[in-house]
């Protein structure tokens, strides 16, 4: 009865083991296309072009400094 226990411990064990190899598998390869989309969509952000098309908010920021007007104001 014991011993019975004991392969019925060890079967499940296996399985286990099994079972998490091909999730892991599965997670670190989700990993790696996570990582590389971001990769892709920070080097995509630095087009101008681009960057427009993929985030709204950057036609909401306003007129750079560098590109206003500032009149030279002497000061008193």
């Amino acid at each position: 009865m014991r011993r019975n226990k004991d392969q019925q411990a060890e079967q499940y064990v296996q399985l286990f083991i099994q079972f998490a190899n091909r999730i892991e598998k599965h997670l670190k390869r989700w990993l790696w296309i996570c990582c590389c989309l971001l990769i892709v969509s920070q080097i995509l952000l630095r087009i101008p072009i681009v960057r427009g098309f993929i985030s709204g908010v950057d036609r909401l920021e306003g007129v750079p400094i560098s590109s206003q007007k500032i009149p030279n104001k002497s000061l008193p």
